[in-house]
Order: structure tokens, then sequence, then C-alpha cells
């Protein structure tokens, strides 16, 4: 099985943990971009496509908007967020729609580009021929 998706949203880098007065909490910006793809996924699979313990194999590319400020001759974003930041922020939130639990993805596959601002997924079954 294979399932691919187009999320319309600017990608967003997991937050790191903060520590305030009342102790750690998660950045706002990182819980409403975890709803928002949750959201936007759950619209279109009502329980998750596939099953417990099933080996997945996840492509992910991330548009960004080109900033006014980049030279001409930069092609492609080589600035922070770093690529894992994305990728860790996209599989929790897919926890539970798209599969049970993250620990499922045995290969995985992420880039960064210039563009409409999206989150292009794909996820199949990673049957490796060993």
């Amino acid at each position: 099985m294979k399932i691919t998706h187009i999320i319309y949203m600017e990608p967003v880098a997991k937050g790191r943990p903060r520590l305030g007065r009342f102790g750690a909490y998660t950045p706002d910006k990182t819980i409403n971009a975890e709803a928002y793809i949750r959201y936007t996924l759950v619209q279109e699979f009502h329980e998750p496509p596939f099953g417990t313990g099933q080996p997945l194999k996840l492509t992910a590319v991330f548009y960004r908007q080109r900033p006014a400020s980049a030279a001409k001759r930069v092609i492609q974003p080589v600035t922070k967020p770093d690529i894992d930041n994305y990728l860790k922020l996209l599989c929790d939130a897919c926890n539970g729609v798209l599969w049970a639990d993250d620990s499922q993805i045995t290969s995985i596959q992420g880039t960064k580009r210039f563009g409409n601002p999206r989150i292009e997924l794909t996820v199949e079954s990673d049957d490796a021929d060993t």
C-alpha cells in the first residue's frame, strides 16, 4: 500500500521543550503545527491505514517560501531549521493517524526546497528485499 498526501502549510520545525516558571512546556508553534497536520490527515484517514508493527518507508518534501533577502545564486534552503526537526514534527503529528507509532518507520528520506509552502508526504510499506 502507498499513500500520498499534501499538507498546505509553512513547514514548522519541532521546538525544544522550554523551561518556565511552572516546569517544562512545549512551544505553542509546535503544538499548533502538530494539531493542524493531524487535523488535515484525519479528514482523509479516519483510521490508520498501516497496521501495528508494519515496517514503513517515509518520503517527505518540505517547501518553504523563498526569502526576499536570499541571493539569486541560492537555489536550495541551507539555513535553519534543520531537516531532522521538520521530520520530528511530522512523524509525531502522524502518530495514531497514519501509523500506530513512528517507530515503525524503517526508511526515511527528507528534502527541503523553495516553493509554495507545503509538505508533500508519501508513506508506503517497506518490504526490504534482503
